[in-house]
C-alpha cells in the first residue's frame, strides 16, 4: 500500500528555505572561473532576483529587517549589470547573425559582434580588477546569508502570501496599461521586470509545496518575448557613434533593429490586452490610467 505524501513545510519556513537557497547558489556562481565567468554574473543574478521576489511576497510582515536586506541584495544586482548587458549584446548580435540571409548585413553585424566582445573583455576587466574574483561582493553575500532566517517568515500564512501575489499582479497590470499608453522603452522593462517578479514568485510556491496558491499562471512567453525586446532595445541605443560606448558605423544595423522592435511591439500590445483579460494582473484604476 502506498505511503501518503509528506505534507509541505510551513510556509514562511518553506519559503526561508527556498531563498536560502538561491543565495547559496548566488555566491557559488559569482566564483565562477575562466570561460565560465560571464555565465556565473548572470546566473548568481537570476538567483538574486528570485530571492527578492520571495522578499517582496512577504513584504512587511517579514519585519523591518526585510527593507534592509532587499536594498543590499538589489545594490548588489546592480552593480553587475553593466557585465550582463555586455554580455547580452553579444548573444543578441549572434542571434541576430544567425537569423540574416543578407551576406552585407552579416558583414556589418560580425563587425559589431567585435566591437561589443571588446567591450564585454574591458567591463569584465574593470570589475574584476576592483573586486578580484567578485570576492568582496561574495563576502557580502555570505553575511546577508546569516541575517535571512533572522527574518519573521513564521507570520507568512497563507493570507499574506496571496496578499503578495496581489500586489505583484497589481504591479503588473499598471505597468502593462503604461506600456500600451506610452510604449517607451522603459515601460516595457519596467512590466517585464514586474511579470519576471510575479513568474518567480509562482515558481518559488511550487518548488516549496504550496502552487496551489497560484492560481492563474504568469504569461511566460510574454516575459520571454519582453526580454528579447529588451536586449533589441539595448542593441539600438549603442548603434551610435556618439553612444556611450557605442557600435561605430552601424546604421544599416540600425535600421534592421528598428524594423524588428517596431514589429515585436505591436505583436506585444495584443498580447498584453490578453494578459488583462485572462486576470493574469490586476487592472489599473481609473486614477491610476489618468
Amino acid at each position: 500500500m502506498a505511503q501518503p505524501a509528506d505534507p509541505p513545510p510551513p510556509l514562511g519556513d518553506a519559503l526561508c528555505d527556498y531563498a536560502q537557497a538561491e543565495l547559496r547558489r548566488a555566491i557559488d556562481c559569482f566564483g565562477w572561473r575562466g570561460g565560465r565567468v560571464h555565465a556565473g554574473v548572470h546566473q548568481g543574478r537570476k538567483s538574486l532576483r528570485r530571492v527578492r521576489a520571495v522578499l517582496a511576497l512577504g513584504g512587511e510582515r517579514l519585519g523591518p529587517g526585510m527593507p534592509l536586506l532587499d536594498r543590499e541584495l538589489r545594490r548588489i544586482c546592480r552593480s553587475l549589470s553593466a557585465e550582463r548587458d555586455a554580455q547580452a549584446l553579444v548573444e543578441t548580435l549572434d542571434h541576430l547573425r544567425s537569423r540574416t540571409r543578407s551576406e552585407a548585413m552579416a558583414a556589418h553585424l560580425r563587425r559589431a559582434r567585435r566591437q561589443a566582445a571588446a567591450l564585454r573583455a574591458k567591463t569584465l576587466r574593470d570589475t574584476l580588477a576592483a573586486d578580484p574574483a567578485l570576492g568582496g561582493r561574495r563576502a557580502r553575500l555570505r553575511v546577508l546569508l546569516a541575517a535571512l532566517p533572522a527574518l519573521e517568515w513564521r507570520a507568512l500564512d497563507a493570507d499574506a502570501v496571496q496578499a503578495g501575489l496581489a500586489r505583484s499582479r497589481g504591479r503588473v497590470g499598471r505597468a502593462a496599461a503604461r506600456a500600451l499608453r506610452r510604449g517607451k522603452p522603459a515601460d516595457w522593462h519596467r512590466l517585464r521586470r514586474r511579470l519576471r517578479r510575479l513568474a518567480q514568485q509562482a515558481t518559488a510556491l511550487r518548488r516549496t509545496g504550496h502552487g496551489g496558491m497560484i492560481g492563474a499562471p504568469p504569461d511566460r512567453h510574454l516575459a520571454a518575448a519582453l526580454g528579447w525586446l529588451q536586449d533589441l532595445q539595448l542593441l539600438r541605443a549603442r548603434c551610435s557613434d556618439r553612444a556611450p560606448f557605442g557600435l561605430a558605423g552601424c546604421g544599416p544595423l540600425a535600421a534592421l533593429v528598428d524594423a524588428e522592435l517596431d514589429r515585436r511591439q505591436a505583436r506585444l500590445a495584443v498580447r498584453l490586452q490578453a494578459i488583462l483579460a485572462a486576470g493574469q494582473a490586476t487592472p489599473p484604476t481609473e486614477q491610476e490610467t489618468a
